[in-house]
């Protein structure tokens, strides 16, 4: 029969036992933290690890904490917190720029943290208080004007429901989409002086580019859009995994709605392109709150303005 240990609490002082005793408690417990901590220790959050030993008749819990790795040497503070560093200005015109980031393809970038920035926090909250906090957004219908409008209001609003009927899916914004909105957002508002930019986003190894273009008008410029950089990149070597485009604020009752999270018919007709020329790999669409993620295979069922 197993011998119930019973409810009693005892405080035990070790240092009323003979030496050999508390040495053979100790012992196991300096093994177990020479071979857990390191790895404990190395994990990125704080941790806890507990040990049952048996040692001379006793039964001794051992327990290890830790509060997570140090950043490494050379890492970026800010990217633990989603900011992006300082970028390379590419080229400047006026209000429109071509910035670059290179960045190790830490998973900080792709967690669910977002940025702390003060206007796109105010965005956020915003759109929450309009109760327009919604995966898949509803806004005011357009009003067409004649039959050209109407069939191309037909043939967006297949885009977006073919996108939540698995042409695509639909996730909250992870952080590196959001620090890229965010930084827009701070040059020009997206409530009130809403902008739309368009990223590329390349990997080899564990490395990213991200080419970044933006505009003080509604589109930046085409000659901005960092294709031609894009093309040196891919016969370089390196695979162009994501083009990266928001969708600016609507209305719905006066108040402010998200932005469909699904490439427009404009989108598909230059994102098509950019699969058969540069081998783009996936179209990223975001509102700021909410990113659509289609898969290049998936852009031919997605109609085109034509």
């Amino acid at each position: 029969m197993r011998k119930s240990l019973g409810r009693t609490k005892r405080t035990v002082n070790f240092s009323s036992f003979p030496h050999e005793v508390t040495a053979s408690i100790w012992e196991p417990i300096r093994a177990v933290f020479r071979s857990g901590a390191p790895r404990l220790c190395s994990t990125p959050r704080p941790a806890v690890a507990v040990t049952v030993l048996r040692s001379n008749g006793w039964l001794v819990l051992a327990m290890l904490a830790c509060g997570g790795a140090k950043p490494a040497p050379g890492s970026s503070p800010a990217a633990a917190r989603c900011e992006l560093p300082e970028p390379t200005v590419l080229r400047r015109e006026g209000n429109s720029v071509l910035l670059l980031w290179v960045l190790p393809a830490a998973a900080v970038w792709f967690d669910k943290t977002v940025p702390d920035a003060p206007g796109y926090l105010a965005y956020r909250a915003a759109i929450r208080a309009a109760g327009g906090d919604r995966a898949r957004p509803v806004a005011d219908p357009p009003q067409p004007k004649d039959d050209a409008e109407r069939e191309m209001w037909r043939r967006e609003n297949h885009n977006a429901a073919l996108m939540y009927a698995g042409g695509g899916e639909v996730r909250p914004i992870r952080c590196l989409e959001a620090a890229l909105f965010a930084r827009q957002d701070a040059r020009y508002s997206e409530l009130t002086r809403p902008t739309e930019f368009i990223a590329h986003l390349l990997r080899r190894d564990d490395r990213l580019k991200v080419y970044f273009a933006a505009s003080d008008l509604m589109f930046p410029p085409k000659h901005f859009y960092g294709l031609e950089e894009v093309a040196a990149e891919v016969a370089a070597g390196w695979e162009y995994w994501v083009v990266l485009h928001n969708h600016t604020v609507r209305k719905l009752d006066g108040k402010p709605a998200l932005g469909m999270p699904a490439p427009s018919t404009s989108d598909v007709q230059l994102f098509k392109a950019l699969v058969e020329d540069l081998g783009l790999r996936e179209v990223w669409v975001t509102n700021g709150m909410y990113t659509g993620i289609v898969p290049s295979e998936n852009l031919g069922q997605f109609n085109t303005r034509e």
